[in-house]
């Protein structure tokens, strides 16, 4: 299911071009099973979020930079360029977009029919070039997820890896573009709570890769849970960074997380509001978030230096993303009473802080099939290759064909049925 470094083509799943194809196919052509692509002496032109919003039947084939047949960085044009000269004339900038998003799932069975709002979401002109998902308690239907979440995205992205440690997820999507750039993906778990059963839910999954030579790590984690084991989650986020086996060479101190330029690190890391259930109602009546951040449990550990040290977060503006009854907007009213808490975040840090810049930091409260509601953030992420190393790869990395081609499917279903209805005629009382 899986296309890898193959010097043999995959079978493309349309032979035409539309209009819808737009997004991607107008700046690349093929010619005579040879690809010869305008992205190699500009710029890539930005994917807005309005067009893959509006358009569900955009499905260009797998033509483009997979079919070409080309196996090496030689072969397609780009020589012995450093990472630098092909990463300044695709990006004069030198920037890219990175989506992270965290969702406790619930382990639900039931998906969500849209996903436009958390990948897509209006607040965002443009779309990410990579988009890294991480879900605690995740869907026991991993296949229907990834393959929902590439039909949201459409062609223009592809499922370069998907890596899981129990009821922990983490998908990878990489504009279709830059997989030339990228190179093959790491990714491993570690368990923070004893095994009990079959199910492993608390602990952390990683992948790492290198992009245009730049070092990137993500995490998602999900730590102890209840409000009194504060110490324990601390506990648990050093266990990770200690043992999670992704470590580079680069790291002097033995923490996996500095071996690499650029960390994202999010979960449900579980930490609460430390306040009466009845004070926090008062301050979400007033949607008075900072009052309630003066009493966040992450926010102090961060400040006392226990935890995250060198990590960063954007400044929270919506309300607690945990605990809701399900499939609404109210806040636990069983009789637990939990507490309403930011117990869903999102951290970064890069061995230059002015290398990543915050472009939006926000939940998706549409989404209610979960006690949790999803949250996202959106980075500009400025690229540094190392002097004097080649950071483009000898081999295309590999995605997730089978997942691309059921989504693609998926697509031109909707679209199908969207085209039936604008032909239906109206009925007399629509009229």
């Amino acid at each position: 299911s899986r296309f890898p470094h193959s010097p043999h083509p995959p079978p493309s799943t349309s032979t035409s071009t539309s209009s819808d194809d737009v997004d991607y196919q107008a700046h690349t052509t093929l010619t005579g099973g040879t690809l010869t692509s305008t992205l190699l002496n500009c710029s890539l032109p930005p994917l807005l979020t309005s067009n893959l919003r509006k358009k569900p039947s955009l499905a260009p084939s797998l033509g483009g930079c997979l079919t070409s047949g080309l196996s090496s960085k030689g072969e397609f044009g780009i020589g012995n360029e450093s990472a630098a000269d092909v990463l300044n004339r695709h990006f004069p900038d030198q920037h890219i977009r990175v989506y992270v998003a965290t969702w406790n799932m619930h382990e639900e069975k039931e998906l969500p029919q849209s996903l436009d709002d958390l990948l897509l979401p209006v607040s965002q002109e443009l779309v990410a070039d990579v988009f890294v998902i991480g879900s605690q308690e995740s869907t026991p239907l991993k296949r229907e997820w990834e393959v929902l979440v590439q039909q949201t995205l459409g062609p223009s992205h592809v499922l370069v890896h998907s890596a899981s440690l129990g009821a922990l997820c983490l998908l990878f999507f990489l504009r279709r573009d830059l997989i030339w750039y990228c190179s093959a993906v790491r990714s491993s778990g570690y368990v923070t709570k004893p095994l009990t059963g079959l199910l492993r839910t608390k602990g952390g999954v990683g992948a790492s890769f290198s992009l245009f030579g730049s070092s990137f790590l993500f995490v998602s984690s999900h730590l102890a849970a209840h409000a009194h084991r504060v110490e324990e989650r601390n506990s648990d986020f050093h266990r990770i960074t200690t043992n999670l086996p992704l470590h580079n060479n680069t790291s002097a101190t033995g923490l996996v997380t500095d071996g690499y330029d650029y960390v994202f690190w999010m979960g449900d890391l579980n930490y609460r509001v430390e306040l009466e259930r009845s004070e926090v109602n008062q301050y979400l009546d007033r949607s008075d978030w900072m009052s309630l951040l003066l009493r966040d449990q992450l926010t102090r550990e961060i400040l006392q230096g226990k935890v995250f040290q060198g990590y960063s977060e954007q400044p929270i503006t919506f309300p607690p993303t945990y605990k809701f009854d399900l499939h609404t907007d109210n806040y636990d009213s069983s009789e637990k009473q939990r507490t309403p808490s930011w117990t869903d975040r999102i951290l970064f840090k890069s061995r230059d802080h002015s290398t990543i810049i915050g472009c939006g930091y926000d939940t998706c409260s549409v989404l209610k099939c979960s006690d949790h509601k999803p949250v996202y953030s959106m980075f500009r992420v400025k690229l540094t290759p190392v002097e004097g190393v080649d950071g483009i790869p000898d081999s295309v990395v590999s995605f997730d064909r089978e997942v691309y081609l059921k989504a693609h499917e998926r697509r031109k279903h909707v679209a199908r049925l969207l085209s039936q209805q604008e032909h239906q005629p109206q009925t007399q009382a629509e009229k």
